[in-house]
């Protein structure tokens, strides 16, 4: 009587174990996920950042040139209201590859900020 309560209570225990063991898996591999994608908030800059070792062919030096033409953009809500079809060329693009830095130019530039809230108001 005694051995078969001891061998319940292992297989109990066992059980549990594995239990635990596969919550703690889990855990992890969330935990590894959150730090995999702070990492890459932390790693993402605005377009012009590191342009400052090229050279421009304009007055200035390409840095501010190129920020300067991406935070033009957002002076005409019509830039973000093309339609497909009207693109001169197709492109590869997973949003999920630019969203940190969608999200750290929105927080740059104002006016781009209230484009966007007026474009997608719910989101």
């Amino acid at each position: 009587m005694f051995s078969k309560a001891l061998g319940f209570a292992g297989k109990t225990w066992s059980s549990f174990t594995a239990s635990v063991k596969e919550v703690i898996d889990e855990q992890r591999k969330v935990l590894d996920e959150h730090q995999a994608e702070e990492k890459k908030k932390e790693a993402t800059h605005l377009p012009w950042e590191g342009l400052r070792l090229l050279n421009s062919n304009r007055n200035g030096n390409i840095t501010d040139c190129v920020k300067d033409e991406i935070l033009a953009l957002s002076k005409r809500e019509e830039t973000f209201l093309v339609d497909t079809d009207e693109f001169l060329y197709e492109f590869p693009f997973q949003m999920e590859d630019y969203v940190h830095q969608a999200s750290k130019v929105i927080e740059f530039d104002e006016r781009l900020s209230n484009v966007r809230n007026r474009l997608v108001p719910s989101k």
